[in-house]
C-alpha cells in the first residue's frame, strides 16, 4: 500500500489500473479509502451480465442518439463506465457504511448499565 499524499478523507481518490495479467473481461481499479491507504480491486462481470449491459448500451445509443454501436464499442464504453463509476460508488458506499456503523457504536454508550 502506498500513501496518498495531500488528500483528506473527503477527497478520496481513485485511479484506474490494468495489470499485465488482466484478461479483457476484467476491469481493475484502485480505491483510496483514507489518505494513507489504497488497494486494487477487480471487477469481473459474468459473461451474461456483460452481454446484457452492452446490449442495453447499444439500445440506448440507438434510441437516444440514433447511433449504431458495435459490440466492441459497447464493450469499451462499459469498461470506461466501470473504471469511472465503480470506484466513486464504492467509496461512497464505504463512507455511508462507516457513518452508519459509527452512529450505532455511538448509541452503545447509552446502552451500558453500571454493575449493581
Amino acid at each position: 500500500m502506498s500513501p496518498v499524499a495531500g488528500k483528506s478523507q473527503e477527497q478520496l481518490i481513485c485511479r484506474s489500473v490494468k495489470p499485465d495479467d488482466c484478461i479483457a473481461s476484467e476491469t481493475w481499479f484502485t480505491v483510496a479509502l483514507c489518505p494513507a491507504t489504497e488497494f486494487t480491486m477487480k471487477i469481473n462481470l459474468a459473461d451474461d451480465k456483460k452481454l446484457e449491459f452492452t446490449a442495453r448500451l447499444s439500445k440506448l445509443f440507438q434510441d437516444e442518439f440514433e447511433l449504431e454501436l458495435s459490440d466492441f464499442r459497447a464493450d469499451d464504453i462499459l469498461t470506461l463506465c466501470l473504471q469511472t463509476l465503480c470506484p466513486a460508488v464504492y467509496n461512497q458506499a464505504v463512507q455511508d457504511v462507516r457513518a452508519h456503523l459509527q452512529s450505532k457504536l455511538d448509541d452503545l454508550d447509552g446502552e451500558i448499565y453500571p454493575d449493581g
